[in-house]
């Protein structure tokens, strides 16, 4: 009898012995499927998050283009107050007023956007590729450099800009024509996209204008 007791006795802790191994390995296990559940969990928020984030810098891009392509627009359309107000810091308080050539190059402008790339100073450069007159190659074939440029009474200045104008009526062939490739470069003004000018992006509005005053400027340099 005592030995019979003693036996169930020991099962009776071996059952318990097993009962708590069990319930060790399902804590166990639970907690493992907890922490599986927190780490997936946090690996998803964080791919969410890089999601919105890539999809914010996207539309910020997309705003930049757009902006881009609203200044082209507005120069196409020489309208200056609108160029002036997507002008960053407003050209610096000088409204833009459309001289005579700056009408001419507005007619005969057009343009491709192309990609945009926010830097780490949080400024943006958007691509583009602008078709404008090659004043250069115009002014080669059919005036003086130096003449047009120094001319006092502006008579040569009339004169060419007659010449522009009149292009197609003077059997003088296609309008010589360039492609500018440029960097419009964007910064933030009060969460809006605004423009800043520089001389790449003055070259292509103006067809060439900068790169002609400039090989002027060293010719006349180097003639004194």
């Amino acid at each position: 009898m005592k030995k019979t007791e003693e036996k169930v006795g020991g099962m009776y802790m071996k059952g318990k012995k097993q009962e708590r191994r069990t319930r060790g390995v399902i804590l166990t296990i639970v907690l493992l499927l907890i922490l599986f559940i927190f780490v997936v969990a946090g690996l998803l928020n964080k791919r969410a998050e890089k999601k919105r984030e890539e999809a914010y810098e996207q539309k910020t891009l997309e705003e930049a283009q757009g902006v881009c392509e609203e200044f082209l627009n507005a120069y196409q359309d020489k309208d200056g107050e609108m160029l002036t107000r997507l002008l960053w810091n407003q050209g610096y308080g000088e409204p833009v007023k459309f001289s005579e050539y700056m009408k001419i190059t507005a007619d005969h402008l057009s343009y491709e956007i192309g990609k945009a790339k926010k830097h780490k100073d949080g400024s943006c450069w958007v691509s583009v590729e602008i078709t404008n007159l090659d004043l250069p190659t115009i002014t080669e074939l059919e005036i003086e450099k130096k003449t047009y440029l120094k001319s006092d009474s502006g008579t040569a200045l009339n004169d060419f800009l007659h010449l522009l104008s009149d292009w197609d009526t003077k059997n003088l062939g296609e309008m010589p024509m360039k492609t500018y490739k440029a960097d419009m470069l964007l910064k933030e003004e009060n969460l809006q996209w605004r423009i800043e000018m520089t001389d790449e992006l003055s070259d292509a509005l103006l067809g060439g204008y900068v790169e002609l005053y400039s090989e002027v400027v060293k010719e006349l340099e180097g003639a004194q």
